[in-house]
């Protein structure tokens, strides 16, 4: 199988918590560093304009948003397993709780206790992804208002988290599962962007403090660094996979059948659209092609969920 490819970069929480999942199950990886902010020129050359961070690339095969990501890691190196039956009823939830609701809040706080120290040019951005008219001082004032309250509210989550895990030390089961992983990204960035943030959770909810040392105790797996530029040449020397399983040619929903083009949109974070032929699509997830003067012909792949498809 080609390698695993993580473009990302260092400090991106969705991107930590695939970096933990490839851990977890003891893989070898190869890293693409990217910019935090646009322009991202050999980044969108392999996305079709996807800007989000991270994505995983298989050869030809693009894996975009760390749901989809997630899974196809599990598809393809299923031991040690993180996604069982009974996990998934229950990550559900909790990830719709997270992306939906408490990331924000974190981030929001982040800023806030950040203020003076963000750049400018940052704000501008994240306000771009975020479809907000925000000026950085106006964003920066939001932030710094907004931190007692929110604040509060994370008192209110982080007990909650520590109430949940008085059990079995995991949120879902007597192992680490997907359900664990998914709730890092808020975890991982409250605890590295804001200096007292580990000893209020080690003080105030103790069980949360060890839950996160035994989610990150297996580490990131084997990295090895290589440029965009060498990621592209894979892409244009490699073909996309077949799709997978038993897709269905057309989504009843929609009526988007298999040889539409479409533009592929994300509906609450980043604007930017991919087009391209659908290769295939079900329920949960769609390929399209794409081909790009640098990468050639390649199959960028998305959930379903949190993403508005349309014929174009």
């Amino acid at each position: 199988m080609p390698d695993l490819i993580l473009h990302h970069f260092n400090a991106s929480p969705y991107a930590e918590k695939i970096r933990l999942i490839l851990g977890y199950k003891g893989l070898a990886w190869k890293s693409v560093l990217v910019p935090n902010i646009m322009p991202k020129p050999l980044y969108t050359a392999l996305t079709g304009g996807y800007r989000r961070v991270p994505v995983m690339q298989i050869g030809a095969d693009i894996y975009c948003d760390t749901a989809l990501i997630a899974a196809e890691i599990e598809r393809r190196f299923p031991t040690p397993p993180i996604m069982t039956s009974r996990d998934l009823d229950w990550s559900r939830p909790v990830i719709a709780w997270h992306d939906t609701y408490l990331f924000w809040k974190v981030a929001r706080y982040v800023i806030g206790r950040n203020a003076e120290t963000i750049s400018d040019d940052f704000l501008r951005d994240r306000a771009k992804m975020m479809r907000l008219d925000l000026t950085p001082e106006a964003n920066r004032a939001k932030g710094l208002a907004e931190a007692p309250y929110i604040l509060s509210q994370l008192h209110i989550a982080l007990g909650w988290l520590d109430d949940s895990l008085a059990a079995t030390g995991h949120v879902s089961g007597n192992a680490l599962s997907y359900s664990d992983f998914a709730l890092i990204p808020s975890l991982w960035f409250l605890t590295t962007r804001v200096n007292d943030a580990p000893a209020m959770i080690q003080s105030r909810f103790p069980r949360v403090a060890e839950w996160l040392k035994r989610v990150a105790a297996p580490g990131h797996g084997t990295r090895e660094e290589i440029s965009g530029e060498a990621a592209l040449a894979i892409a244009l020397a490699s073909k996309p996979e077949p799709p997978v399983g038993n897709t269905p040619k057309t989504d009843e929903a929609t009526g988007i059948t298999v040889g539409d083009c479409v533009s592929v949109t994300p509906e609450s974070f980043g604007a930017e659209a991919v087009t391209g032929g659908v290769a295939a699509i079900s329920t949960q997830r769609i390929t399209v092609n794409w081909n790009g003067p640098k990468v050639g012909d390649v199959a960028i792949h998305f959930p379903r969920l949190g993403y508005v498809i349309g014929k174009t």
